[in-house]
This record gives C-alpha cells, structure tokens and sequence, in this order.
C-alpha cells in the first residue's frame, strides 16, 4: 500500500462521505440501530485493505443483505451478528478450499434477475419512510406497494417534497460533473459530485436543524444514534426471542437453509463488482473469497452487519482514481470518527433523504443490458414469459 500518494487520503474521504449516509440508511433497512451499519463500514473496510486482490473495491454493508436479514432481526439484531460470523465463514471455507469455480456454474441472467428483483423490493420498501405513510413497510415487493397504496391517504407533505428533491439532486448532481476538471472551482465541483450523497444528506440535516431550532419538526428524523465504539466481543450464540432464550442450535434453525444465500449473495457481489473494475488485471476469486470471508468473521466481534463489495462506492473509488487500497484505510477512519463525534448530529437526517438515496443506489445496481440479448435469445413463444422470469 502507497500511503506517500498525498491524492489517497482525499480519494478514502470522498469515498467515506458516501458510505456514513448509505451505511446508516441499509442499517435501517435491515432494522438495525443505524450505528450498526457505520461499523459496517470500519472494520470490513481496515480487513479488505489487507486482504483483498482488487485496489478499487471498496466493502461494506449492502442494500441487498441488507433486505435479507430484515426477517431475521425482526425477531432479535442478534442475529445479524451472527449472520455476519457465519456468512464469513462460509465464503473462507470456500475460498481455502478453492472452490471458487462453483461459482461458474451461476449464470449472468441469473444473477442479473436475482439483483433486479431485489432491487424493486428494496425500492417499494422505501415508500414508506419516502412518503412518511403509516401502517407497514411490507415485506414484499407486492405487500409493500399494497400498503403504500392503502395508506396513501397518510402521505406527508414535507416529508415528500424532501424525498423528491433528494431523488432529483442526485440525479442533477450526477449528470452535472465537468468533462475537464482544470480549474480549481471545476475540481472542487467534481467532488462534490462524487460525494453528492453526502451532499444532499447535509443540506437536508441543516434544513430539519434549522427548523428544530424554530421549534418544528415537519419531518420524521432518523433519530438517537448511539456514538462510540462498538462492544467488542464473539458473536452472539445464543439470544433471546419473545422473552424466551434460544441456543445456538434453535437460531440456525431460524437462519435455516435460506440463511445460505448470503454468502452467495456476498461473494457474488464482491467478485462481480472486482472483475467489473480490474479491467485488464485478473482477479483472484480464491484470494476475493478469503478477503471478503475475514471481512465478515472479524467485523461480526464488533457488532457488525454482512458485508461485501458495493457497487456504488467501488465505483466512485474508480472515478477517483484510486491506485492502491490505503483508499479503504482513510475511509474506515473518517467514518471511525463520524461515529464518534458526530453521532449527535445524524439523528436529524430526514428518514424520506436516506429513502431517497436508497432508490437512487437502486437503480445503479439494475443491468438493463441484460434485456436484449433475452429478448433477442428467446423463443418467439417464450418471449415474454422469458423475460419476465428472468427479471421479477
């Protein structure tokens, strides 16, 4: 690692401006207390530094493992902790093993189907807290577009102005960046644009601040956010479930086989995301499985979430031209110190912002690509329910 390049440590906090709003909103995703996922961000961030075979990547908690353990921590975060030990290790079984080839066998539409499904679900679970509706946020694609539309009437105006402009900003932003950044007004524009998330997260906090100050709070906040370290310590093999304790045993039991899906999911994600930005270097998916296996067991004795490679941060790690993983290093620690200091302050984040920008990060993660060559591969007969199925 080159920590001499002075351009990494502004590289590692553009990238970390990022991950502390999308670590608090895929937190509350989950169901999670929003710290979890900051830690989320640190200590998998410090593992893949050390570990991983891909400079641009960048790890951390996903909108996808996130939606696949909101079931598991309705009942108790407990098991998140767990799921994040197990998850790692799963995928350095696999990866000592070198079994990396099994994951061959998984084809792109495949996958490409799994992501966009999990996309739309993610993104109708985000009405809620988008349009501040009552009633619940359903744990399904259709559920949660029926309960929006049951409650409609509940909709807030702030509260939906607020997400709207969140979700036209980034849009703005995103379109907005200079071709050539020469000047110094132009370089200071492009990373504004790269940290747009974080952007728009701090003009709506001074908005609901400035408003708190006048005595008003017109929209629903993301509330306390326990500051600090986390507790450090194994993770949980026993915990308790409607006042009733259950071992180690019973809360495999609750995982059951689905709880295999996150090491898949996670390992797919990191591995996918590494060959799309190597360019012309290889990867080794042998050394990506062990890298993103002791991501999960280390950060699962510090509270943490399952992580893997994001999409969106690796990609705005390329944009800004990383060149070795002291990128991951400064990012773990701006968000280190944003969990300690400034933990105050987060509890003033609208929650329709985050939902905003969890929609956005949605639509990035979709490969719309994948739908010609269906369409052009398929029966004539098949065509439409081929399509279909591959993508809902």
């Amino acid at each position: 690692m080159d920590f001499d390049d002075p351009r990494q440590p502004l590289l590692g906090i553009t990238v970390g401006l990022t991950s502390i709003p999308q670590g608090i909103a895929y937190a509350i995703v989950a169901g999670l207390p929003p710290q979890v996922g900051l830690y989320s961000s640190i200590f998998p961030g410090v593992m893949y530094a050390i570990f991983g075979s891909c400079k641009q990547v960048t790890v951390g908690p996903t909108a996808i493992l996130a939606a696949l353990l909101t079931k598991y921590v309705a009942q108790s975060e407990d098991f998140a902790y767990l799921a994040s030990f197990l998850t790692g290790c799963v995928i350095l079984l696999l990866g000592v093993l070198q079994l990396g080839f099994l994951l061959d066998f998984i084809s792109k539409p495949v996958i490409s189907g799994f992501t966009a499904a999990a996309a739309l679900q993610i993104s109708a679970s985000q009405l809620k807290s988008l349009f501040n509706t009552t009633g619940s946020s359903g744990g399904t694609f259709i559920k949660a577009v029926i309960n929006f539309f049951s409650n409609i009437k509940s909709v807030q105006l702030w509260d939906t102005l607020l997400g709207v402009l969140t979700i036209v900003s980034l849009f703005l932003l995103k379109c907005c960046s200079p071709s050539s950044p020469l000047s110094c007004c132009a370089t200071c524009r492009v990373h504004s644009v790269r940290a747009r998330n974080a952007v728009v997260v701090f003009a709506a906090t001074a908005v609901a601040y400035l408003f708190y100050i006048y005595g008003m709070t017109p929209f629903k906040l993301t509330g306390k956010i326990e500051g600090g370290l986390p507790k450090f310590g194994l993770p949980p093999f026993q915990t308790v479930v409607n006042n009733n304790t259950i071992g180690f045993d019973k809360m495999l039991d609750v995982l059951g086989p689905e709880g295999l899906v996150m090491p898949l999911v996670a390992i797919l994600e990191s591995i996918a995301i590494a060959k799309a930005f190597a360019g012309t270097a290889s990867v080794d998916v042998t050394q990506e499985m062990i890298a993103v296996g002791m991501c999960n067991i280390v950060s699962s004795f510090a509270q943490s979430m399952p992580a893997t490679g994001s999409f969106t941060r690796t990609a705005l790690n390329h944009a800004s031209g990383v060149m070795t993983p002291a990128g991951s290093l400064f990012k773990a620690a701006l968000v280190l110190l944003s969990v300690t200091y400034l933990s105050e302050a987060f509890r003033f984040i609208p929650r329709s912002t985050l939902a905003g920008i969890i929609m956005v990060a949605m639509v990035s993660i979709v490969d719309f690509s994948i739908l010609p060559p269906l369409w052009r591969h398929s029966s004539k007969w098949a065509r439409p329910r081929s399509v279909w199925r591959r993508v809902v």
